[in-house]
């Protein structure tokens, strides 16, 4: 169990990292548009406010907490699906 707390924290850790760079570098703008997504449709699956996904993207504020947890993973989980895409 404290194994799998630890393993959470971790992948957690990551997320937060990968959402911070995303915001900071303006790789998350340029992949959310890469998989063909709006905004509104990105920032809906985020529970989050489109004016709130704009300013991560444009690196006037970064992701904090479970957002940032929610917008590494959906992060993560663009840059496989379009990696998935590059190899086909």
């Amino acid at each position: 169990m404290v194994v799998d707390m630890a393993t959470a924290a971790s992948r957690n850790l990551l997320a937060i990292s990968l959402a911070r760079q995303a915001a900071r570098t303006g790789d998350g703008r340029r992949l959310r548009e890469s998989m063909e997504l709006s905004l509104r449709e990105a920032s809906s699956a985020l529970g989050v406010n489109p004016a709130t996904l704009s300013r991560w993207e444009r690196a006037l504020h970064q992701p904090k907490g479970q957002r940032a947890v929610r917008y590494g993973d959906m992060l993560t989980s663009w840059l496989a699906a379009s990696m998935g895409e590059a190899e086909a």
